[in-house]
């Protein structure tokens, strides 16, 4: 409700441009509370996480403000002894780095290997069909007839099922004309 005189005793809640405010007065203030908010909502991370935390903020004056949870010292030196390096500004941008280095590493290395085992996969197949062409007639009719058989027992293997159907053993063969031998017939044609 406005008060009696009807004026705003403040402002309220309103979005405010992310700029450097200009009024210094104001500014102390809102880095004051949005000091305090920051360290409350560090303080819940805290507790509903159990995370620890440390927080270090200088003011426009240079001034230090710390937040820590159990301390700031407790985290610093867990951070230290845990990651030791002389500077750990410097640490965690390269530790980002190095994680993407390695992860590209490894995308490539899986590439190499992908290719290698294309080039093998190409090499075997011209080795079967050099291997068949170079047949001769007589070797060619051999394994017409093998197949024939092959066909024929796997025909009598076969679940008898109705026309237009097509058992699981013949899925992927059922051929026009009734003919649902698991083995094409133009596959056997010389």
């Amino acid at each position: 409700m406005a008060p009696p005189d009807g004026r705003r005793k403040s402002m309220g809640r309103r979005k405010i441009d992310m700029k450097l405010i200009a009024d210094e007065n104001a500014r102390v203030v809102t880095f004051s509370k949005r000091r305090n908010g920051l360290f409350k909502k560090a303080t819940e991370l805290s507790t509903l996480c159990a995370a620890k935390i440390a927080i270090i903020i200088f003011s426009p004056c240079n001034r230090a403000y710390s937040f820590g949870n159990p301390n700031v010292d407790y985290v610093i030196d867990q951070f230290r002894n845990h990651f030791p390096v002389a500077d750990p500004v410097a640490f965690v941008r390269g530790t980002n780095m190095q994680q993407l280095k390695d992860r590209c590493d490894e995308i490539n290395e899986e590439l190499e290997m992908k290719k290698r085992k294309g080039k093998e996969m190409e090499e075997r197949l011209s080795g079967c069909r050099a291997l068949l062409e170079d047949l001769d007639l007589a070797t060619l009719k051999e394994m017409k007839e093998k197949l024939e058989r092959l066909r024929e027992q796997l025909a009598g293997l076969r679940p008898k099922s109705g026309p237009g159907e097509c058992s699981n053993v013949a899925r992927f063969s059922c051929l026009e004309e009734g003919n649902a031998s698991p083995i094409p017939s133009d596959w056997l044609k010389l």
